[in-house]
């Protein structure tokens, strides 16, 4: 077979792994995208907290020089170039992270562009940003380490030239480049969280019409595929109650290339046997019917030949046959008991021997009939038929003549034996005479 079922239930199984295994790479990738965006909103957070340091480390870069030129404390130089080094610091933390969201905006999934996540500014454009802001913080230093450079700086018109100079440039920076970029970011986190919602809820969405997908067509698909078992299992069934009806030709087609198929065939061919076995069996059970009719009908013969009655009933007492010696005496027998037929009873006499006879004893009793005036010598025997129920067979002998003869020949020997009494009785009288006259005579003599 190009198929068995079991190589078919294995295909089945990962062919329903399918919507399953679409249902968790959506979950995958809703999983994916909402830690993407967090991570985004992080790196946005820590970018607009990154801002925040820069224009406070600008306004405290401002400080030092402006003091050195109130006081002319040259330690103030030292706090200078300790903010400096902190303001750059910040600057390249800011750049590398840039860099990241660079390298993440080119990783954007399907679910975070269905989302909407996007940026109001390119980074490629926040990093020339950044470099604008590293040269604008560079020439601050510049001016700083020039106002540091002066030996008299109280009251030092110069100084006070350059620190104004250094004071419009930080304000420009911190007051236009830096915030609004700083306010972009601001919009960018907020678009973020924004979409971030969108996603949880389209996240929710997906993946419950996912999950439903999934269900749907694992249900269809089973229904589908059950058929190619279903379908030959129910020809199959049908198959045996048209086999079960009698109908011994009747055959399947099954074309599924698998063990049922086999099955079919089998089934194909068990049939066939079977009409083929029933068809013999029926020749065979004709000609037993005809030699058991044959058998039947000699043993008809026989008992109509009879010179004594019979007849037979079965276990529910009805007459099924009585020879034509009995139907002259009793009559037509069709649709009668034998309590009916015989007696003229309505119900079971209680002398009857049937229960005996059908427990299969023989038994030989004696009946005068009263519708007749005749007496029978009768003799039950079980008759046992081919299905193997017992009925009654019943002979009847007429012995009312001999029975007449037997009285005769009883009173003939009554009669005798009273004569004989007689006779004897006769003979005592005679000796006792005889006896009485010897007597006398001797009396006479003496």
């Amino acid at each position: 077979m190009a198929f068995k079922i079991r190589a078919k239930l294995i295909i089945a199984f990962f062919v329903m792994l399918i919507p399953f295994s679409i249902f968790a790479w959506l979950t995958n990738l809703a999983y994916s995208a909402l830690h993407s965006n967090s991570v985004r909103m992080n790196a946005f957070a820590v970018e607009i907290d990154g801002y925040a340091k820069i224009q406070l480390m600008i306004d405290m870069l401002l400080m030092p020089p402006n003091d050195y030129l109130i006081t002319g404390d040259v330690r103030e130089k030292e706090n200078f170039i300790e903010l400096a080094d902190g303001l750059e610091n910040l600057l390249n933390n800011n750049s590398k992270q840039i860099a990241e969201m660079q390298a993440g905006k080119e990783q954007l999934n399907l679910f975070e562009r269905i989302a909407g996540i996007k940026t109001l500014v390119d980074p490629s454009d926040e990093l020339r940003f950044l470099n604008e802001l590293k040269e604008g913080v560079q020439k601050i230093e510049e001016q700083g380490n020039e106002i540091f450079r002066i030996r008299r700086p109280v009251g030092s018109v110069v100084g006070g030239d350059i620190m104004e100079e250094m004071d419009a440039l930080a304000q420009s920076l911190i007051t236009t480049t830096i915030a609004q970029h700083a306010e972009i970011d601001r919009l960018e986190f907020a678009e973020t969280l924004e979409a971030s919602s969108r996603m949880w809820v389209m996240a929710g969405l997906m993946l419950i019409s996912a999950f439903g997908v999934a269900i749907v067509s694992g249900i269809g698909f089973a229904i589908l595929y059950s058929r190619s078992f279903v379908k030959p299992i129910k020809a199959l069934h049908n198959g045996t109650e048209k086999i079960a009806e009698g109908e011994l030709d009747y055959r399947i087609s099954i074309h599924t290339g698998d063990e049922i198929e086999q099955l079919g065939k089998a089934f194909n061919v068990m049939s066939g046997k079977l009409e083929e076995f029933y068809y013999k069996l029926e020749e065979m059970v004709q000609e037993r019917t005809r030699d058991l009719q044959v058998e039947k009908d000699k043993f008809i013969n026989v008992l109509n030949t009879m010179n004594d009655g019979v007849y037979i009933c079965n276990q529910s007492y009805d007459v099924v046959y009585v020879n034509p010696v009995l139907e002259r005496e009793f009559g037509q027998y069709q649709g009668c008991k034998c309590y009916k037929y015989f007696h003229d009873r309505s119900e079971v006499c209680p002398w009857c021997p049937n229960q005996e006879v059908w427990a299969g004893k023989a038994v030989h009793w004696e009946w005068y009939s009263s519708k007749n005036d005749r007496t029978y010598d009768l003799m039950d025997t079980p008759l046992r038929n081919p299905d193997g129920s017992v009925d009654k067979l019943e002979i009847f002998r007429d012995i009312t003549d001999s029975k007449k003869a037997e009285e005769e020949l009883k009173q003939r020997i009554d009669e005798l034996e009273r004569f004989q009494a007689v006779a004897v009785q006769r003979e005592f009288r005679i000796k006792e005479l005889r006896d009485k006259v010897v007597e006398l005579e001797s009396i006479q003599r003496g």
